[in-house]
């Protein structure tokens, strides 16, 4: 199901797209979808359906480079003090205070490409040994594109997925440019003045926080638990046996996982 769009434009000058839909009931808690790389709020469509039917409030934007949402081409435009004023800006324009927070993906290093359904087949294949070959191997995805390799798409990727991926990363759209600005940003460190500001005792997140881990080999190699664990005490941690997409893929048990999360820290 398509969802209306909202535009907001900001004190920075960006116009941003995003789906606003207010709660049913009083006092009921919004949730803040924000999506990875690359990808567009509608990789939300499941859980926004999901939580909507129950009645909260929901905002998921097109993040900054992607979807209809301005894509500047200046990389100081994505600091990452920069994009999360933006979207506390959406927030007070509607009205909302306090949100629980969603967000998929740690972002990786492409470089950009025109080539997008091999691109697209390359992101979305469960295919292991692909994803350890042109994922996970130095210079596999370079390989991948100069080749011109496809391969299938998974199931639950629908024919009007397919084509909401191919226009939102068209050339036409920027290709994956934009996007891959916020991971440009970072390798060339442009946060560490807005980092150093951040105050020791801000350093852990105390926040209940819940990390829905897939199976795939990627994640099991980081280990992010582990990782986590020293920065985040009050963390949950659930295995999803599935890819990277596991609110796509495995919707209904993410959707389960999420709502059971919400609704214990809200009886908290």
């Amino acid at each position: 199901m398509a969802y209306p769009h909202s535009t907001y434009t900001t004190t920075r000058a960006l116009s941003y797209s995003y789906v606003h839909i207010p709660p049913q009931f009083p006092k009921t808690q919004y949730i803040l979808f924000l999506h990875g790389f690359p990808s567009t709020s509608r990789d939300w469509r499941h859980q926004i359906s999901f939580f909507t039917a129950k009645g909260y409030g929901i905002l998921a934007p097109d993040l900054l480079g992607f979807g209809e949402t301005s894509k500047p081409s200046e990389l100081e435009m994505y600091r990452g003090e920069g994009m999360a004023s933006d979207i506390v800006e959406i927030l007070v324009s509607e009205g909302v205070g306090v949100v629980v927070g969603v967000a998929h993906d740690c972002g990786f290093k492409w470089r950009e490409s025109q080539k997008s359904e091999s691109v697209e087949s390359l992101f979305f294949t469960t295919d292991n040994e692909i994803n350890k070959k042109y994922k996970g191997a130095l210079g596999g995805f370079r390989t991948w594109l100069t080749e011109g390799k496809t391969a299938d798409l998974p199931a639950y990727l629908t024919s009007e997925d397919h084509k909401h991926y191919q226009h939102a990363f068209s050339v036409e759209k920027g290709g994956y440019g934009p996007g891959t600005n916020w991971y440009r940003a970072s390798l060339r460190n442009i946060n560490e003045g807005d980092e150093q500001k951040i105050p020791t005792s801000a350093h852990t997140l105390r926040h209940p926080t819940l990390l829905i881990a897939s199976t795939n080999f990627i994640t099991a190699t980081i280990n992010f638990p582990e990782r986590m664990r020293p920065h985040v005490p009050d963390l949950e941690v659930e295995t999803v046996n599935g890819g990277h997409w596991l609110q796509l893929e495995k919707a209904d048990e993410v959707n389960k996982i999420l709502d059971k999360f919400v609704e214990e820290k809200r009886r908290v």
